[in-house]
């Protein structure tokens, strides 16, 4: 079978959902399967015309897959241009060229796919589906978010909520006021291209980061004087629901997320449900528990950077500190930045390679996601190493624990739910074994090895459809 894999570009971070993306291609193409992979999420400069640059890469096995990026000022590895600005013709914004067009045909006629695997539309011209459509070739669409119904991708408000999905009342106006509209990115892009040229905190590297930062303020007050209308969301909202029922498969990552991408868009007959394995994961296997630090709770966090705050940074830190002021007989492991104390410490990032150790120290696993997040693989991680989670009943992953049994589910409305979690569990020792021994029991996470068969058969199931 002749697969295009198209993301949006690479991210060498274990746990994370472009860990996945890049480890996919290879993982088919090990399977006896044709790869061309396309990253269309290079940023270029204003004046840079499209051009794509290629190159061979080896799988595992030693199979050969073609690799293509396609380099051009406006496509973007993050949110795509317009899809936060409101307008009526998102199509227009996202996809802008007509040379960026043909391009993407060209390499159409060059790899003649059998099935073409969008590994998101996170930064990804959505015209694209289209064009496709017209070809017959059949399109599976994996979703990692919800760019497709929310304009900043994960249904997370400012104020810290989350948006409730009503057809009638959405708050994306609201929502995105401040988001970049095509032509703010392109600059702001611009000056980031050439600041990366220049030595940090050099006098030029200093001078474009204020032009940057000027932009940037400019932009902001015409947000203010001239506000966005709810009907231009409408909008996008509608084109983008017509994309996501042009696909032939529409690949949710957990049924959390199906549940919020239907009850959205209303009923998709093309949806189906296969939860993503970490690549990581070859061979799931019970990490024993090592030796107990005294009477202290072992706890450890992953993924959740600093700055994140829809991932729970800051609503973690409250509740941690509220814990620590009041008893000192817990530890915890954050892998990230940030200014540790006696009972957390802050230890950067973690390599793949870390991660049985961390499972052997540690009693719990938190994952305090504030947004409602797909999956979580961290949780998929420790669950395979026999480590109950304390989860927040948004993330994906919760769906994966039995309350009280296999770890601790919790509603993150306030650090205070949190915290008194926390200090139940601390004065509850004897509950760690009992749940590591129904993690090991209980809950079977699948291979990487035997996700990609599922995947495989997956593909094969909507090539057989046409």
């Amino acid at each position: 079978m002749k697969i295009l894999q198209i993301s949006a570009g690479p991210n060498p971070d274990p746990a994370t959902s472009n860990s996945y993306l890049d480890a996919i291609g290879p993982g088919l193409a090990d399977l006896g399967h044709e790869i061309t992979t396309l990253h269309m999420a290079i940023p270029g400069t204003l004046t840079q015309k499209t051009h794509l640059s290629e190159k061979l890469i080896i799988s595992p096995l030693g199979n050969r897959i073609r690799e293509i990026e396609v380099i051009k000022s406006g496509v973007y590895a993050g949110r795509p241009p317009g899809s936060g600005s409101g307008t009526r013709t998102p199509l227009r914004d996202i996809f802008p060229e007509r040379q960026l067009k043909n391009t993407f045909d060209s390499i159409l006629e060059q790899s003649k796919p059998d099935i073409v695997h969008i590994q998101n539309l996170f930064g990804l011209p959505v015209r694209l589906v289209n064009e496709l459509k017209k070809r017959q070739i059949p399109v599976v669409l994996t979703l990692h978010d919800y760019t497709p119904i929310c304009p900043i991708s994960n249904l997370f408000l400012p104020s810290g909520k989350n948006c409730m999905l009503n057809r009638d009342e959405l708050v994306c106006s609201f929502c995105c006021k401040k988001s970049k509209g095509y032509f703010q990115f392109v600059i702001e892009e611009t000056l980031n291209s050439l600041m990366a040229k220049s030595s940090p905190k050099s006098m030029p590297w200093i001078c474009l980061a204020r032009i940057r930062n000027a932009v940037a303020s400019l932009f902001e007050i015409l947000h203010c004087l001239a506000p966005r209308k709810p009907q231009d969301y409408v909008v996008r909202f509608d084109a983008m629901v017509k994309t996501l029922r042009n696909v032939d498969c529409l690949h949710c990552i957990s049924n959390v997320q199906a549940v919020r991408i239907q009850k959205a868009t209303g009923l998709l007959d093309n949806l189906k449900i296969l939860p993503l394995i970490p690549p990581g994961l070859t061979n799931p296997k019970i990490i024993e528990k090592g030796v107990v630090n005294g009477e202290k709770l072992n706890l450890c966090v992953l993924n959740v950077q600093m700055g994140r705050n829809d991932k729970g940074y800051d609503f973690l830190k409250q509740a941690l500190d509220i814990l620590e002021s009041k008893r000192k007989d817990f530890s915890v492991e954050w892998y990230s930045e940030g200014v540790g104390s006696d009972c957390v410490q802050f230890r950067g990032k973690y390599m793949q390679a870390d991660l049985d150790d961390i499972a052997a120290r540690s009693d719990y696993c938190i994952i305090p996601s504030l947004w409602m997040e797909t999956l979580a693989f961290t949780g998929v991680e420790m669950l395979s190493r026999g480590v109950p989670l304390i989860c927040s009943r948004r993330a994906g992953v919760s769906e994966w624990i039995e309350d009280g049994q296999t770890g601790i589910l919790f509603e993150p409305t306030t650090p205070t739910n949190l915290f008194d979690v926390l200090d139940s569990l601390i004065d509850q020792r004897n509950m760690v074994k009992i749940m590591r021994d129904k993690v090991a029991k209980a809950v079977k996470v699948k291979s990487y090895h035997q996700h990609l068969r599922d995947f495989e058969a997956l593909l094969f199931s909507c090539l057989n459809k046409n």
